[in-house]
Formats: structure tokens, sequence, C-alpha cells
């Protein structure tokens, strides 16, 4: 799994080493950001594409995934909703404030 900017269609969203992670920990979690579907296109399924192929590749990578669950400005989901969206993905709360959530690998043993 390559760190970087994936696009599907009107979504796209980054995944990033997580830097805020202790050393020996960040080969194992990448995080998850910038999860953004165009305003006119939302509701159509194309984000859950994207998420669902990235948590796809996490899976053969044998990789967590990390998300701060935080609403955009321009976002239709509150924080609440957001978080109950990860969760059909698999992620999990961690933390309570800021929201953190994690998925781990499934199918194979995490690296």
């Amino acid at each position: 799994m390559i760190p970087g900017i994936r696009e599907h269609g009107y979504a796209s969203l980054k995944v990033n080493v997580a830097k805020a992670l202790p050393i020996h920990m960040r080969k194992q979690v990448y995080e998850i950001s910038s999860v953004r579907t165009e305003p006119e296109y939302r509701g159509q399924g194309w984000a859950s594409e994207l998420l669902f192929s990235t948590c796809t590749d996490a899976d053969i990578a044998g990789k967590f995934l990390m998300v701060h669950v935080k609403p955009d400005d321009d976002s239709p989901l509150d924080r609440n909703r957001l978080a109950e969206f990860y969760s059909r993905f698999g992620f999990a709360p961690i933390q309570a404030e800021p929201l953190l959530m994690v998925r781990p690998c499934i199918g194979r043993p995490c690296k």
C-alpha cells in the first residue's frame, strides 16, 4: 500500500503515514484524511466505493487504518453520522476527543 492521494469518480482521499504515532508503529498504521466527494455528487456512493477499495488494499498489505473523525465545514454529515459511516467499514473508536477511529487489517496477519 502506497501513501498518497486516491481518487474514484468524484471522490478523493489521502493515505498518509500516521506521523502522530510512535516511530515503531508507523509501518503498521496508515492514516486516512481529506475524504471528500464533490458536493453535487454526494450520496451516490463514490466515497463508499473509494473507502472500500482503500480498506481492501490495506487488508492485502496487512495494515491498520486510522481516521480522525472531523467533518469539513461544507460536509452535510455531523461528527456522529460521519463516525457511523466509518464504522460500516470496520472502523472503531479508540479515542473520544479528538475522535479517532481505527480499522484493523482483516483476513491477514497485521504486519
